[in-house]
């Protein structure tokens, strides 16, 4: 990396920690969509710096710490104006004085609801898995690509939604009093896991800590990050342990094991911003139609319901060699984070207007969350926010569930709002500012 680089990644650490701190003492709490989306982004990118030349990779490009300062101090500037906007217009004044007229339903209704859908949802999905699994001589099979297509295909594509919400909304409500709600996420957990993707399973752990926080208005402390980074990477080795636990049961007990999942790990972790860096720097683009373009595979799927289209796939098609390592060899990915894809497959264009809308979308929700104090609302926006902090990653958007489950979460809250508002009980509030 040259002197230009090395500059411009300490602008981009300096930008993203004053940005973060001014949202901070904007909103009084950590978790803004700007934060989420910037500091894992930056905190890998450094990770990256730190690594490329112990693994001899492509050297961090100049283009790719430029499009990050741009674009992500665009988007948290998008995000400012929103709640200008909001701010002047007191677009969310109705919300507000619902909430300030008290009229509150104590969550044993929707912890009812919630756990009936869940336990009947998890006990379906784990049915099937091991009533599929015995169709197959080997047990190892379960982590293939034939038996996860089964198993998570057609109705328990739905069943597995439902085990995602139910798991965020048992875990981001827990409390001293009502510990029975870690069992009813373990158990709504359990069939996520079997799906051995991490970031399906790492999604409602993340969207869950969040959702904690904001009910219980506790900002981020160090200590968070040391559990959260514990947490993930116990995530990570228990997903491979299986995997090879399941075909080889001494495989756990190798010591070689577990320094190839290691190297797996920063493989993962760097893997969206070293295939973008790639991928500039060998003036790459994966430019595709609307309608062949999987960033809008969920749009085009739903319109093609219809009739109207045809059907396309919402995994990006293009791979990227990022590198070899000493325990894993050659290593190719299809993932190029958040940016990165809408960077290659859209254009500057179309990239920079869809950043636009997102932080419009996503603050939006952020907001309504943190003024309404409705469980609802916020499981909407942590579930879909969690999506931002693994965006170093991946662009999670392109993936249908996630909008089913918006949308399966907006029947709820609109049930709510006809009938009568559900708050959290006991709740610290959230300091927030006046609209």
């Amino acid at each position: 990396m040259d002197i230009f680089s090395l500059i411009l990644l300490i602008f981009l650490c300096l930008l993203v920690t004053s940005l973060s701190y001014i949202d901070k003492k904007i909103y009084k709490f950590a978790f803004t969509p700007f934060v989420l989306l910037s500091v894992p982004i930056t905190i890998i990118v450094f990770l990256l710096y730190l690594i490329q030349f112990k693994y001899n990779l492509v050297n961090i490009n100049v283009k790719l710490l430029i499009i990050y300062i741009i674009f992500l101090a665009w988007f948290w500037l998008v995000g400012f104006l929103t709640f200008l906007i909001v701010k002047k217009g007191r677009m969310f004044s109705v919300i507000k004085n619902r909430n300030e007229s008290k009229i509150n339903l104590g969550l044993k209704q929707l912890d009812y609801i919630i756990l009936t859908i869940s336990f009947i949802s998890s006990s379906l999905l784990l049915y099937f898995f091991f009533k599929n699994s015995v169709n197959y001589t080997e047990f190892g099979s379960v982590v293939q690509e034939d038996f996860q297509t089964r198993y998570s295909g057609g109705i328990n594509f739905y069943f597995r939604m439902v085990c995602m919400f139910s798991t965020v909304y048992f875990l981001g409500t827990v409390n001293k009093k009502s510990k029975w709600r870690i069992f009813a996420a373990i158990y709504s957990m359990i069939p996520i896991f079997l799906s051995f993707v991490k970031g399906l399973i790492l999604l409602p752990i993340i969207a869950s800590f969040i959702l904690n926080k904001m009910i219980k208005g506790n900002n981020f402390k160090f200590l968070n990050l040391i559990i959260g980074i514990a947490i993930g990477i116990g995530v990570f080795f228990g997903v491979y342990l299986f995997e090879y636990g399941v075909w080889d049961l001494s495989l756990i007990f190798d010591f070689n094991t577990y320094k190839k999942i290691f190297e797996k790990l920063i493989v993962y972790l760097i893997s969206g911003n070293q295939s973008f860096n790639v991928n500039l720097t060998n003036n790459n683009s994966f430019i595709q139609p609307m309608l062949s373009n999987p960033v809008f595979a969920p749009f085009i799927n739903f319109i093609s319901k219809a009739g109207l289209v045809d059907r396309i796939d919402n995994i990006p098609s293009n791979w990227t060699f990022i590198g070899s390592f000493p325990e894993i060899g050659h290593s190719y990915v299809n993932t190029n984070g958040f940016i990165g894809t809408l960077w290659l497959y859209c254009g500057p264009l179309i990239s920079f207007s869809m950043i636009t809308i997102i932080s419009i979308v996503f603050y939006l929700l952020f907001l309504r969350a943190l003024i309404s104090k409705s469980i609802i609302n916020m499981l909407v926006y942590t579930i879909l926010a969690a999506t931002l902090a693994l965006g170093w990653f991946e662009y999670y958007l392109l993936h249908p569930f996630l909008y089913y489950i918006w949308i399966l979460l907006e029947l709820l809250n609109f049930w709510v709002l006809i009938t009568r508002r559900i708050v959290w009980e006991g709740s610290k509030k959230v300091k927030g500012f006046e609209i």
